[in-house]
């Protein structure tokens, strides 16, 4: 009896944890998305500094370099979280 009461606890307390896990995953993405939308629009002006001549091309193509390394990693991670949470929809769901 006390047993199922612990069990059903632990159960409840798991699913909580899941349920909380998933709302931080989806923040993250979230967030990481935006900052991917930043960097876009710091690349546009990063364009028209070089086109105007406020920066040096060299300036530029080492910038735009690390903006697009960024862009890439985000959008890897973005990936990944996303699979962690279809993954663990589709367990709920089973």
């Amino acid at each position: 009896m006390f047993e199922d009461a612990f069990v059903r606890k632990e159960i409840e307390k798991a699913n909580a944890e899941h349920i909380e896990a998933f709302k931080k995953t989806k923040k993250d993405i979230v967030n990481l998305q935006a900052r991917c939308d930043n960097l876009d629009e710091l690349f546009k002006r990063l364009y028209e500094d070089m086109v105007s001549g406020i920066i040096s091309n060299e300036r530029f193509d080492m910038m735009s370099s690390d903006y697009e390394t960024e862009q890439k990693n985000i959008k890897a991670e973005i990936a990944r979280l996303q699979k962690l949470i279809d993954m663990g929809e589709q367990e709920h769901t089973t």
